[in-house]
């Protein structure tokens, strides 16, 4: 199983655009329930990078991930606040991917990795990491379907929940995240992994959470035939 990356941003700045959920506590509550999923679902390393200098696991919960079997490293920094006010939350995700990719110690044994955003989790993840082994897949992004976001518009990607490689992401993906000022990353995106993959139809993604930018848990509905033949982007 490859390694999970969560991206996380417990204290984000107040006046952070296109996000109602600041309070720092609720977020760090719905971070480290996501991250205990994870070990319960069988994770084997995790790689957690949070850009606001904030640890979402305790001494304790540590010592309990690691008696699960799991290989958890925590990776802080501060990132710019004034910076992200002004150019987004998705320019600033760009930024934690970017730390990992360069100082985790896990990920320096992988070229492969999960993303999941913080305070997510994929409840068919084992049918997707089935999946991609398989098919030997090197890169899959899913199309987004939120009706609150989008319309349920399948042209836009998916940004919390990618499989890819490292240096995918910095040759292609970390150019239009740091594009993304004043943008969505789910829109810039699109022409990218457009030209470089090819279209799919699989399992889609099963995330549930929270939404940092509604505040919100995510509702899901089901969608039918579509939940075994989602539109996704992918190499192989």
């Amino acid at each position: 199983m490859y390694p999970i990356l969560i991206s996380c941003a417990i204290k984000p700045p107040r006046r952070l655009k296109a996000t109602k959920l600041i309070d720092p506590h609720i977020r760090l509550a719905a971070t480290k329930s996501a991250i205990f999923y994870w070990v319960a679902l069988g994770a084997k390393e995790i790689v957690i990078v949070d850009s606001t200098n904030t640890s979402p696991l305790s001494n304790d919960d540590i010592e309990i991930v690691e008696k699960c079997g799991v290989k958890v490293e925590i990776l802080l920094f501060q990132q710019n606040d004034e910076e992200i006010e002004v150019y987004g939350k998705g320019y600033g995700e760009g930024y934690i991917i970017k730390h990992a990719i360069e100082y985790s110690k896990i990920l320096s044994t992988h070229e492969y990795f999960y993303k999941i955003t913080g305070k997510c989790f994929c409840r068919n993840f084992m049918d997707l990491d089935s999946l991609i082994n398989q098919n030997k897949i090197k890169s899959i992004f899913w199309r987004l379907f939120d009706r609150h976001f989008n319309g349920g518009d399948l042209r836009l990607i998916d940004t919390r929940f990618f499989f890819t490689s490292k240096s995918f992401f910095m040759d292609y993906m970390f150019p239009v995240y740091i594009q993304a000022k004043d943008f969505s990353i789910e829109r810039l995106i699109v022409t990218v992994l457009e030209e470089k993959l090819a279209a799919v139809y699989v399992k889609r993604p099963q995330i549930s959470g929270f939404s940092g930018g509604f505040g919100a848990i995510y509702s899901e509905n089901d969608l039918g035939y579509l939940e075994h033949s989602f539109p996704a982007l992918a190499d192989r």
